[in-house]
């Protein structure tokens, strides 16, 4: 991952955690809240954005509602903890997180480069019984594979 893009996931990281600077606690709980609070409020906007989208394309509902499934309860936040929340900062994440999207590659996992962030900030990395790919292992992996597959088609071997 470059340095860019390694700066724009801490600033990411930075915005979602401004969402509960408000909340009183614990720095890890409001942290924890800060993060499903995005990923659900995120969720909902995305999955807007695709219907609206879809929409303009001439999809009626009834075609939408046969390939998509629209609940708000998978993503709504309850009124009593949204009032409690940094919108503004909410909002940051949201846009950040749609440009990152954006810039990387297609399939690139960004929600995975978050929670690696987040996950070994200020650890080793010991004891936290996750271990994450780095995504530039994974893309080298997976293009070894393709021209190996490659190879093999062309040769019709079977080794």
């Amino acid at each position: 991952m470059s340095q860019p893009i390694d700066l724009k996931i801490k600033a990411l990281k930075s915005s979602i955690f401004a969402i509960t600077s408000h909340q009183t606690g614990g720095e890890r709980a409001k942290q924890d809240l800060a993060l499903s609070v995005f990923v659900k409020f995120t969720l909902g906007v995305m999955l807007n954005q695709l219907v609206a989208r879809y929409r303009s394309y001439g999809i009626t509902d009834l075609e939408l509602q046969e390939h998509i499934t629209i609940d708000d309860t998978h993503f709504a936040i309850e009124e009593k903890l949204f009032s409690t929340l940094n919108v503004e900062a909410l909002a940051t994440s949201v846009r950040r997180y749609k440009e990152l999207v954006e810039v990387l590659p297609a399939f690139s996992d960004v929600l995975t480069m978050l929670i690696e962030e987040i996950a070994l900030f200020r650890r080793s990395g010991e004891g936290l019984g996750q271990f994450l790919t780095p995504s530039d292992l994974s893309s080298l992996i997976g293009s070894l594979l393709h021209t190996l597959e490659s190879q093999h088609r062309a040769t019709g071997t079977d080794s």
